[in-house]
């Protein structure tokens, strides 16, 4: 499978992914997922995050057998988290989700380098052949990540989340890794 080691995404040694664990549990994680802008558009904005909230969460991420849980690094700080999870090995499919907490990251195709690569570990490691994802059809950057990776439209469930005094819709992408 897959084990702690860091995952490099480029061939320089700044940009990696690594699975999470208790330690890495910081005041600026937290931080990220108390932040209405950073977390509004997924289910995270429902909650209040503390320490023990978030360590409880990555470590039943860290010994699940049916989710990984890393975190993206850069510059040796870490800057959000992609889960690939959870993953249906009898089915080969699962779904991918992902978050860039630090603002100041935003809009430099971080996201897109890191689903591009976590897409290739899960054909390549985990022999998965579907990968899902959703999103909120107002999250315009998500949507972009994704089609950049060549996910494409799948389902469209209408009027499905309360959103900013509105009902939205919620998007499934998804992708075949293998033909």
């Amino acid at each position: 499978m897959i084990n702690n080691e860091k995952l490099f995404i480029s061939n320089e040694d700044n940009f990696y992914l690594k699975q999470l664990s208790k330690i890495d549990v910081t005041q600026n994680y937290i931080n990220w997922l108390n932040d209405y802008e950073v977390v509004k558009y997924t289910e995270q904005r429902h909650l209040k995050h503390s320490y023990d909230s978030v360590c409880q969460f990555v470590e039943e991420k860290l010994f699940s057998k049916e989710n990984y849980l890393f975190g993206i690094y850069y510059d040796k700080k870490h800057i959000g988290n992609v889960k690939l999870g959870p993953i249906s090995f009898s089915n080969k499919k699962s779904e991918i989700s992902y978050i860039i907490g630090e603002k100041k990251y935003w809009g430099k195709g971080l996201a897109t380098q890191t689903i591009n690569f976590l897409s290739q570990i899960a054909k390549d490691k985990l022999n998965i052949v579907k990968l899902l994802a959703g999103t909120y059809d107002c999250n315009l950057a998500s949507i972009n990540v994704l089609k950049k990776n060549g996910f494409k439209l799948e389902g469209r469930i209408t009027k499905s989340v309360y959103f900013e005094k509105k009902q939205i819709d919620n998007l499934v992408f998804g992708k075949v890794l293998i033909d």
